[in-house]
Formats: structure tokens, sequence, C-alpha cells
């Protein structure tokens, strides 16, 4: 059509993400596409004021999800899925065959949504019959008599109102409870709408192919899950790189560094650089308050605190527990079905208390915990749950989504949770998302996570989705001439490479990747690996002050 898509959804997620109001790039979207929104929305639901709040519903969703809309597929084809499912979930196919005409629009403009999306898009036939979930002869014939929609397209813009105030605005459409994604499609018509216009049977075996292969990846995932042993995720299949930042284990307390290595707990002094092992246990998800450190056993999978030493070891609950977070003398924790707090000092799983009981969703997880320093707690919940906020509803524990995609780990920093995504063409970017926005939105606002930029623009690009924030500085892990490298993005957007895997040890190791960063004060500390299970592994600590690098494993 006459302006470029992709260059238009990438303006709106910057936009969007920088907090415009004035929302240009969506209005220049809205001035393309609103005459075919309104007409489309209008053959399904047969009532205007309907067509229109379906019509704005529509744009807000392509708003706010334009920062995780994947480049190498179809944007016009996804404009018009998330209109016309949108539509179709609304009953919208039952008025289909109830009526011929539709009251104070010129007879010319029958009732057929997809002969609106002929006259105003460049999808063929073939495009439009997938999006339909209909046969493509029949929507030839529905498409046969161009000269009739040319005539439409010319007297169509006089009979459609304007609703840019509808989409800007605060006010409900009344068509949030409708989902986008619930219609049902053959995995032909999953494809097509990947894939949109491509006329290459190879690429279609391809891709059924990876969607047959994620189907079963995911259901081995969830069994394992389910059912398996409390092995990391890093472990169970380490074959590459994945992107979960929780390889290793690392807290810091009163100067001295404790981490995991060879499945023990260590310390580190960071001033005398003196390291040994004070624990056999394995601990993951290491934390610390001053006076003790907290860990989960991953040869076990309870709780546990040791003091500085790996003395006076204490069992925090008699039922094993993950997720692990601490706040305000509580430890906040995921069994698999339930996440509860306890006291710091341990208790008892009966006299724990329920955050929130997950056990009616077999696919909902509390992989990651954050809770700020209002005591208010989010949860990261693994493949395609996304996070949630735990809240009340009716004096129960409840949870409101805020993010629908897969995430695995979280850091919260000065009122921001941030957070790694993968997108479908395996980019990784930084995302974050604004916590007071959120709690204090009226009610029908929308606040959704931002992309992280820097000052020129450019997105902060993860290359395993290894990443820490610290007082509003990022550091994450890229890649410079084939090396992995440390970034940091500071708080007034200046980009900048800070250090890099030492070059002995990329040329001994050969291809070494940052997986893990942590950073404590002006001290940098990032894990590295080849990837493999059992291949090589290296632990750096980086001094920011020095620009020194020593190796601690």
């Amino acid at each position: 059509m006459g302006i470029n898509n992709n260059e238009i959804i990438q303006a709106i997620a910057r936009e969007t993400a920088n907090g415009d109001a004035e929302n240009a790039s969506l209005k220049v979207l809205y001035d393309e596409y609103r005459i075919s929104f309104y007409f489309t929305a209008l053959s399904f639901l047969r009532n205007e004021k309907k067509a229109q709040n379906a019509a704005a519903e529509a744009f807000r969703r392509l708003r706010d999800t334009s920062y995780r809309f994947d480049e190498t597929l179809n944007a016009e084809y996804w404009f018009f899925d998330v209109l016309y499912t949108l539509c179709a979930n609304a009953g919208g196919p039952l008025a289909l065959k109830q009526t011929k005409s539709i009251p104070n629009v010129p007879k010319d403009l029958v009732h057929e949504p997809e002969a609106y999306i002929k006259m105003y898009s460049d999808l063929e036939a073939g495009d439009i019959a997938s999006l339909a979930d209909k046969k493509r002869s029949e929507v030839k014939r529905i498409l046969k008599n161009d000269e009739k929609w040319d005539v439409v397209k010319n007297i169509a813009p006089q009979y459609c109102p304007d609703y840019w105030d509808v989409i800007i605005g605060s006010e409900p459409t009344g068509f949030e409870e409708y989902s986008e994604k619930e219609r049902i499609k053959t995995e032909e018509e999953e494809i097509h709408q990947k894939r949109a216009g491509s006329a290459k049977r190879i690429i279609a075996i391809v891709l059924v192919v990876t969607f047959i292969c994620s189907a079963i990846m995911t259901a081995v995932v969830l069994f394992t899950k389910k059912f398996g042993s409390d092995r990391d995720k890093n472990e169970a299949n380490e074959e590459i790189v994945l992107q979960f930042n929780n390889s290793i284990a690392v807290t810091e307390m009163n100067g001295e560094l404790f981490y995991c290595q060879d499945g023990c707990l260590w310390k580190y002094s960071t001033k005398s650089g003196e390291k040994r092992k004070i624990s056999e246990d394995y601990p993951k998800e290491l934390l610390s308050d001053g006076t003790y450190v907290y860990y989960r056993n991953n040869s076990d999978g309870y709780m546990y605190r040791v003091d500085s030493e790996g003395g006076n070891r204490l069992l925090l609950c008699d039922t094993p527990g993950a997720a692990m977070a601490l706040h305000d003398g509580k430890i906040y924790f995921s069994t698999g079905d339930c996440i509860y707090s306890i006291p710091s000092s341990g208790a008892k799983i009966s006299e724990a208390e329920l955050l929130l009981d997950i056990s009616s969703d077999s696919n909902l997880y509390c992989v990651d915990t954050e809770v700020d320093e209002n005591g208010n707690v989010f949860f990261a919940g693994g493949i395609g749950k996304g996070i949630h906020f735990i809240t009340e509803f009716n004096g129960e524990p409840s949870l409101d989504g805020i993010f629908a995609d897969e995430v695995y780990a979280l850091k919260l920093d000065n009122g921001f949770i941030y957070f790694d995504y993968k997108e479908a063409n395996g980019n990784i970017f930084l995302y974050k998302f604004d916590i007071e926005k959120y709690l204090n939105a009226k009610q029908g606002e929308r606040v959704m996570p931002q992309v992280v930029y820097d000052k020129d623009d450019k997105k902060a690009g993860l290359a395993t989705g290894a990443f820490d924030v610290s007082g509003g500085d990022i550091y994450f892990a890229g890649e410079d001439k084939d090396v992995s490298a440390l970034y940091c993005i500071d708080k007034a957007g200046n980009r900048k490479k800070i250090t890099e895997i030492p070059t002995s040890e990329t040329q001994i190791k050969k291809k070494l990747v940052i997986s893990d960063v942590h950073v404590f004060g002006e001290k940098v500390y990032y894990f590295c690996s080849d990837g493999k299970s059992g291949g090589d592994r290296a632990f750096f600590e980086f001094d920011m002050n020095t620009n020194s690098t020593n190796k601690i494993f």
C-alpha cells in the first residue's frame, strides 16, 4: 500500500516505548487502514458502533504489540489477522448467514469482509482465503467483480466515521475480553499466516517440521518440569547456550562473593582474591541479607540458609522450593503448584502464607520471582505464560498477566522490571516494564513492556539473554567480531563495550560465550560457556575502576 508497513511498525514501537503521546506513526497507520478496518468489522458485526469500537480495539492491539512484531513476517497480513480474528471471536461469523444488507449503508457495500480486505490491501486471494479460513475458490468468487469494488472503494470514505479519538482514549472499547488468538486454524493456515504470499513449497515444509519439533520439545520440557528431576535447566540440554541467564548462582555479601563451582558452594574474597569451598551443597538461586546466604540445594530441591563460613546450616522449609526471592525478612518461593512466603528464619509449609495457588493451570509455573520495595510480587511463568503480578480478587489470591510470551529471568531495578525476550526470528532483545505506572494506571489504561533503546534509537540486542541492571545502568552480553563481549547502556542511554572474554581464553577454548552477568558495585562477574554439556567453563571478575580482569575459575 502507500506506506512501508515494517518501518511504520518499528516507529510505532519506538514511540510507544518512549511514551510519545502524539502517536504520530500510529496515526499514519490509522489513516492508511481506517476505512478497510471499519468496513471489514462492519461486515462481521452488522452494527456501526460495534464496528467502530472493534476497529479501534484492533489498532490498539497493533500498537501495544508492535514491539515484538517479527519483521520477517507479512505485516499487512498481521494487521488484518488481528482485526479478523477479533471480530470472529466476538461472534461475527454467525451474523454472516443472517442478513445480506447493512442498514444505512449503500447496497453496493456487500456483506463480505474479504472484499474490503482486498479493496484496501495488497493481499492476494490465497492470502485472504487463509486469513478467512475459506477455500480459495470461494474467495475468488467473492472478489470476481473488480469493477464493482472500485466503485464501492470510491464511495466508502463518506460513510466511514473518524474513530481516532477512541483509539487513543482511555475508555474501554468493549472488545477487551475477546482474544485475537483463540480462533482455531489448521497447521497449513498457521504456516500461511507466517509467510503470507510465499509460493515456495519447501519453505512450508520446513515450517511444518519446525512447528512439530517445537511442539514435541515443548511437551518434553513441560513433562520434565512437572515430573522430571530438579536439574538446572541449562544442564538438562546444553548443546547450545540457552536463554536463561542462570547457569551459575552468584551473590555478594560484605565484600565476599558466594558462587557455585563444580556443584558446590564457594566463597571468594574480592579484596585478597582468596577462594575456597565452604559447602558440598549444590547452590542455585543464591541470595543474601548481609548476615546469611540463602539458596536452593539443587541436589535435593530443598531451601537452606548458611552463615558466611558455610556453617549453621538451616533447612528453611519441609517442602522443596524454587524461584526464590528475599525481601523484608521473608523468603518467597514456589512449590510448583503454589507460591508462598515464610520468615527468613524458616517455617513449616503448614505455617507458610499462601500467595497464589496455580495448581488449576497445569502449564503455569513460577520460574523466577521478584519482589519490589512495597512487597508487590511479580513472577515469570516460563513457556508461553509470560510475566504475572500477584494481586487479589474478591479477597482471594489472584493474578494479572502483564506479558503474554515466554519469559524466564526477571530483574527489578529502580521501579522497572527488566527481562529478555527471544523473538520468532531468533533475535533476543531487552525489555523493561514500568511498575509504578502499571500499579497506578486508571481503569482501561494499558501499560505495556517497552523495548530498551540507547540514545541513538538502537535496540538493546542480547547475544545470549545474559544481562543485569544496577542503578539504571544495563549490562548485557553481545558480540564484537565474533568474540563474546560485555556492553553497557547507562542511564543517559550511552552504549559502550566495557570488556570481552580474554584473548587467551578464546584462543584456548575456541568459542566461549557469556551466558551470565552479575553486577555488584563497581565489579562485573560474568560466566562463560561453550554451550556443551560437560564442556569448557570460565568465570571472570571485571573491575570497572581499573579496567582489569581476573579469572576466578
